[in-house]
């Protein structure tokens, strides 16, 4: 079918509106948090009023615009061209509808329906989400946990508002969501940019819906989408600007770059290639003085948006960016403590190698061995505590924090032989180099982390518009068995996610692959016996160890042996039976680590009056989901907040007096320390947790 330019235009303009929208409503979001936050109004009734606002604003705005045009009648009918997908071939538009139905449909089924159960979630995201909400600002709070205070907090100014609509988490996975629907309609305008018709289009936009760390991400309260989404729309809007300088494309391009670092810090190294080829080619374009406006507008709108939160960070840390090394509240060193050509590609290698992972534990553990070799070929240790935080190993994983893009990594890799091999296609040639080239400049600043997937999505962004342009061209016979094993992979993402499983395809995939642990870890004194009994042959159970590793490498055959013993000591039961729909909310927040759970369920009776918890934690960890396991419990959902905290806090505007009926602990001994005997009325505990009801509320706080 010939492709038709009338709905070329409509098409674009519709994914234009979209990431325009998207852009502009995180700008006036910013913008309600940073006026309300000093008069800590943040609250549910003013975000329901900002809403409104700008619901009726934008409606009247847009009828108006429509009757006097007198376009009324032509803009309804937009939408039904739409959904038609004209100028796709019918085998397209089938597959299409396919994936739309199979994949994106299902995902936001569990944007909506699952709770948010990734740990770092509830250790950092919607936990400062929370207290912000508490305090209706977003100064610095007293916290044990401090990464709720200096990690970016783009996507949590999006979040804060649907959590403060609802009342609660029910709608916040939808930032990641809609900033997965974003980055999908960049990618496919990125592609046409570069003059892919319809189908080419088509290819990169599902080859970024298909990319595994995406999906999983893209039902959470991560950032790493919500920093994608605005990177590429800032590397969509600078190829736009250098074919046609347009003012209102320009004050977008600057927002998203601003916008897209906020959300993650990464970001920026991701796009500062693209920020200099762009400044280059403008300042050719347009001379010195049009340069020097661009470069003070960029600082302006930089400093416009870090402003404020660079300057909450300096009055606690006195470092615009987080604590140093000997400030009291010191946490983590992610930058690098050496910098050097072998350093870069000890990193680099490690970040690629993230992204070679299978599930087939020799091919894993040969993955292991190149790296180590190639380290031992440049001269660094590969765990060389100046340039890792994490010990590197090639990991299969269907989780949502490290989940592998190995077929995409392979397509990539394929694309790139197939447009460096012929002449010809420099902008495709420069748009690879400038990808990896902000993954080289990743690698060079930043220690390497197991999770290094997640920011790496953004190069995968761009390497998805690379092959959805090269592929389809060069390989026109094979695209469509090249692209089955990422959809597959993506299915089980999709369905096998294991914190909220559509379907068991996890079980099913070791079941397939005889996939057995490395370690096993018993937790209770009746599967140690049990282990002990069935497994001593195959793992190391006579250790004094939680976890007993397995005692050598084994065979296909002997995998299938184990896996059958493990199976029929109900070892995956989990995966067998942890569906979304069959696991009750409160439970389903603790996916990812069961075992909080456990302990915390027997303690929810005795919570189910309280109106205000004091925190007084010893592990530096956030208590989002024990908050939010209550909340579904209670028609009224208690504050929460740390009454232990260090020194630094003590006369900070949120250290503001907290009435706490009970206290909630993980340590007997501080409570029995700090809290005197007379003013306790009960104590409750279940493991490691203890909750200490008070005979009258109380408001001293610890200082360390």
């Amino acid at each position: 079918m010939r492709y038709n330019r009338q709905f070329e235009g409509l098409y674009t303009a519709f994914r234009l509106a979209l990431l325009q929208t998207l852009v502009t409503q995180a700008l006036l979001v910013f913008l309600f948090n940073e006026i309300l936050s000093p008069v800590s109004q943040l609250t549910a009734a003013n975000a329901r009023l900002f809403w409104g606002l700008l619901t009726v604003g934008q409606t009247a705005a847009l009828v108006l615009r429509l009757r006097q045009t007198g376009s009324t009648h032509e803009f309804l009918r937009l939408f039904p061209a739409l959904f038609r997908l004209d100028g796709l071939r019918a085998s397209d538009r089938w597959l299409l509808y396919g994936v739309l139905l199979t994949l994106l449909l299902p995902l936001f089924l569990l944007a909506v329906y699952a709770p948010p159960s990734n740990l770092d979630s509830h250790n950092y995201h919607l936990n400062r989400i929370l207290l912000w909400g508490q305090n209706a600002n977003v100064d610095h709070f007293p916290t044990l946990h401090i990464q709720q205070l200096y990690h970016n907090v783009g996507a949590e100014y999006l979040m804060l508002h649907p959590f403060l609509l609802a009342g609660g988490d029910q709608w916040v996975n939808l930032v990641q969501f809609g900033a997965m629907l974003g980055s999908v309609a960049a990618v496919s305008l990125l592609a046409r940019h570069f003059g892919a018709g319809p189908r080419r289009q088509l290819v990169a936009a599902l080859l970024q819906l298909l990319l595994p760390i995406g999906i999983l991400e893209s039902t959470t309260t991560q950032n790493d989408y919500t920093a994608c989404f605005f990177f590429l729309t800032f590397v969509l809007l600078g190829y736009r600007l250098l074919a046609q300088w347009r003012t209102s494309d320009a004050v977008w391009w600057l927002f998203s770059l601003s916008l897209a670092g906020f959300a993650k810090y990464p970001a920026l190294f991701f796009a500062l290639p693209f920020a200099l080829y762009f400044g280059f080619r403008l300042l050719r374009q347009h001379g010195p003085a049009f340069g020097l406006k661009t470069s003070v507008g960029a600082l302006l709108v930089f400093a416009f948006v870090f402003g404020p939160f660079f300057a909450r960070n300096y009055a606690l840390f006195q470092h615009p960016l987080s604590p140093q090394p000997g400030h009291p509240l010191f946490s983590e060193k992610i930058p690098v403590d050496r910098f050097g050509p072998a350093s870069t590609l000890s990193t680099f290698s490690k970040n690629v190698g993230l992204h070679l992972a299978l599930p087939h534990g020799g091919y894993n553990r040969a993955v292991d061995a190149a790296v180590t070799g190639f380290h031992r070929l440049i001269g660094i240790a590969p765990d060389d505590p100046c340039l890792s935080i994490d010990h590197y190993h090639t990991r299969f994983s269907m989780q949502e924090d490290m989940a592998p893009n190995t077929f995409h990594f392979l397509l990539l890799l394929l694309t790139a032989g197939l447009l460096l091999a012929r002449r010809g296609n420099p902008d495709l040639k420069l748009l690879l180099a400038l990808a990896v080239a902000g993954l080289l400049l990743f690698s060079t600043f930043l220690k390497f982390q197991l999770w290094a997937s997640r920011p790496c999505m953004l190069f995968f962004a761009v390497g998805c518009v690379l092959t959805g342009l090269v592929l389809p061209h060069r390989l026109p016979r094979f695209t469509g068995a090249l692209l089955l094993p990422p959809l597959l992979v993506a299915v089980g993402c999709v369905y096998g996610n294991p914190n909220k499983m559509l379907l068991p395809l996890r079980y099913l995939a070791k079941k397939a692959t005889a996939h057995v642990p490395r370690d096993i870890c018993p937790a209770s004194e009746a599967d140690l016996r049990r282990f002990r009994l069935a497994l001593s042959s195959y793992y190391a159970t006579d250790q004094k160890a939680a976890c007993f590793p397995l005692k050598r490498v084994l065979s296909y055959s002997e995998c299938r042996v184990l896996f059958d013993k493990l199976d029929s000591l109900d070892y995956f039961r989990v995966d067998q039976e942890n569906f979304v729909f069959a696991t009750g909310r409160a439970q389903a927040y603790f996916a990812s680590h069961p075992a909080d759970y456990r302990a915390f369920a027997p303690l929810l009776p005795h919570l189910r009056r309280a109106r205000s918890i004091g925190v007084l934690m010893q592990n530096e960890l956030g208590f989002y989901h024990y908050w939010s396991a209550l909340a579904c419990q209670t028609e009224q959902p208690p504050r929460m907040a740390y009454i232990r905290y260090k020194e630094p806090f003590a006369g900070r505007s949120n250290t503001r007096p907290f009435d706490y009926e009970y206290v909630f602990t993980d340590n007997p001994q501080l409570f029995r320390n700090l809290l005197p005997p007379a003013s306790i009325a009960e104590v409750h505990c279940s493991g490691p947790l203890f909750v200490i009801r008070l005979k009258k509320p109380a408001c001293q706080t610890y200082v360390f």
